[in-house]
């Protein structure tokens, strides 16, 4: 499940873009967990420095966690909805 990851990038259905760290889910400005919305063809990016993770949609930063990473760190990418895909997917070291 999602509760594992440390850090997460997540697209429900409806369009609706959420954050998940360490199991929780990450405040959006207003006070919801609704960071904005998503569609097909939008670049999602989760950036690792030597200290912070941030998250940017279409370049514009998200949201920049409070929690700094602990290496190492594991990729990973699943879908909950068949039919769902990620295409032109980069890891970048």
């Amino acid at each position: 499940g999602d509760g594992d990851k440390d850090f997460g990038l997540g697209c429900f259905g409806g369009g609706d873009l959420v954050i998940r760290e360490k199991g929780s889910w990450a405040e959006a400005p207003g006070g919801t967990n609704i960071f904005g919305k998503y569609a097909a063809g939008d670049e999602l990016e989760v950036r690792v420095t030597a200290d912070a993770v941030s998250y940017h949609h279409n370049g514009r930063l998200l949201h920049t966690s409070a929690q700094a990473p602990t290496f190492p760190l594991v990729a990973d990418c699943s879908f909950y909805d068949p039919g769902a895909k990620a295409e032109g997917v980069r890891l970048r070291l």
